[in-house]
Parts: structure tokens; C-alpha cells; sequence
């Protein structure tokens, strides 16, 4: 779970992301693109992307306003590493 003001963004086993205004509690957007579990979710400073970790090794990067993938990583590792980002 993760917030950026409004918006609360979730990830769970079904390997989706979900965007909510939590103002209405309404899912305005769903990302996808993990082939296993969402375990982590970290905004970017500025609030623009969204970086998700998944139990696939993966981390995927996301422009959430256009709901297009910017960049996936695949490294055993990098789950952990995104785990750290700090703004």
C-alpha cells in the first residue's frame, strides 16, 4: 500500500494494482503487469510514478496518469532495493 495525496495504491495477489480516490473510495485504475504477487509500491518524490515490486523479481515503473509501463527490471534483488527508495 501505498499513498500520493488522494490516491491510495494497492497491490495483493491477484496481480494487479489498484488506484483509488480514497475522497470517494472509488477505483479509478487498475495496472497490471506482474505474473505473481504486488508485495511493494513506492511513489516518486514528485508524485508522477509509480514503482511496483512483485514476487516475479520484477520492478516496473509507471507513468499511473497514463497507466503505461516506463521501465520493468528484472534482477533477483531489486524488490529489495525498491523496498529503499526514499525521497
Amino acid at each position: 500500500m501505498a499513498w500520493n495525496s488522494y490516491t491510495l495504491a494497492t497491490g495483493g495477489r491477484d496481480r494487479g494494482v489498484l488506484l483509488r480516490d480514497v475522497r470517494s473510495g472509488d477505483s479509478y485504475s487498475r495496472l497490471e503487469g506482474h505474473r505473481e504477487e504486488v508485495c511493494g509500491l513506492k511513489w516518486s518524490c514528485d508524485g508522477h510514478h509509480l514503482a511496483t515490486g512483485g514476487n516475479d523479481n520484477k520492478v516496473r515503473g509507471t507513468a499511473w496518469w497514463l497507466g503505461c509501463p516506463l521501465a520493468t527490471v528484472v534482477e533477483p534483488l531489486c524488490v529489495l532495493a525498491a523496498a529503499r527508495l526514499e525521497c
